[in-house]
């Protein structure tokens, strides 16, 4: 086969050629006559589609096709196609012998001899069901990500790190966060930076040239669009490429800024509260008090009762009633004499 000529057919040499195809046994490969009837069969072939070789050989290829491309005249579209152009290219529903569909990736060429006459087609094709699978429910999760994203309070981010740093993905939210969307931090790389506040910018420099090797909890000031500060905390995870270099960070930010006031303002009330116990009054000191009327004499020298020097002196009140002492001894005797008993 030279490159002038790519589907011209040589005679195989020795074999090498049947040995080759039989051997692939991940693919589909069999030939075509010009009219489209099955005229070899590998082992690939036989796996795939669920034929043998006696049971195929001399039938047409539309029977790997379903109903509904066989209605728009498929298979015989893909043959003028290669015939015309040189290749024909497909990814569509296969149907194997049981019924049974797969999805197929199909390479039809077709084959001329040394004149350029058609001999036939040769058809390549690969079962690609898993594959297809599998990145049909990656785009589910993308998706399904992204929906997440897009209606979480929370922002979600991922900051890259290299080639340079920059926002690969920023969700909705920061923009009720602080004011920009998310396309104004992806179009401008140093906005990423300009929204930390300055204080706390050299203390995220450190954290990605000390590295982080889990994630982390950190509170973030940020600057809105109107100059607002806008405390933070953000969990952070690092990305490494397989030769473990930090190449990004992916994480949650969440505005804590209510949660900051609210602690400002308790703390302010401590201290406030501090403050007015220290100015409550108080006694301290050696009280003079006279043994016989227990009234206290004050630094002028007057003596008063205890209520009213209490009073003076410190923010107590007094609520007056009888001991059981003075009870028993004073207040008894002279009920006995008014003749009224206890129970009375």
């Amino acid at each position: 086969m030279n490159a002038e000529s790519p589907h011209i057919v040589p005679p195989p040499p020795d074999g090498l050629y049947q040995l080759l195809v039989e051997a692939a046994v991940d693919y589909a490969i069999f030939a075509l006559d010009p009219a489209g009837r099955v005229t070899s069969w590998n082992l690939g072939a036989e796996r795939i589609k669920g034929y043998t070789a006696s049971e195929i050989l001399g039938q047409h290829f539309s029977n790997f096709y379903p109903p509904e491309a066989r209605g728009r005249d498929l298979p015989a579209r893909l043959l003028e196609t290669a015939r015309s152009t040189g290749r024909a290219e497909d990814e569509d529903w296969r149907v194997r012998k049981d019924g049974s569909r797969f999805w197929a990736d199909v390479v039809i060429t077709p084959l001329r001899g040394r004149g350029g006459e058609l001999l036939g087609y040769g058809k390549v094709t690969r079962d690609r069901t898993e594959q297809r699978t599998a990145e049909n429910d990656l785009r589910t999760n993308e998706e399904r990500f992204r929906l997440l994203a897009e209606h979480a309070r929370d922002v979600i981010f991922r900051f890259e790190y290299t080639p340079a740093p920059r926002y690969s993905y920023v969700s909705p939210a920061i923009c009720d966060l602080i004011g920009y969307t998310p396309e104004e931090l992806y179009l401008d790389p140093a906005a990423g930076f300009r929204v930390i506040h300055p204080d706390d910018q050299p203390r995220l420099a450190v954290l990605k040239t000390s590295g982080m090797d889990s994630d982390l909890w950190i509170e973030v000031r940020l600057v809105s669009r109107d100059g607002r500060t806008v405390w933070t905390e953000q969990r952070v995870t690092p990305v490494r490429d397989a030769g473990g270099e930090l190449i990004a960070a992916e994480g949650i930010i969440r505005d804590i800024t209510g949660r900051k006031r609210a602690e400002v303002e308790l703390k302010a009330a401590k201290l406030a509260a501090e403050a007015a116990l220290a100015q409550v009054k108080q006694l301290r000191g050696v009280l003079p008090i006279c043994s016989y009327c227990n009234r206290i004499r004050d630094d002028s020298a007057f003596w008063h009762r205890v209520e009213t020097y209490i009073s003076a002196h410190t923010d107590a009140r007094f609520a007056h009633g009888v001991c059981p002492a003075c009870f028993d001894e004073v207040v008894k005797p002279q009920l006995e004499e008014l003749g009224i008993t206890e129970h009375e």
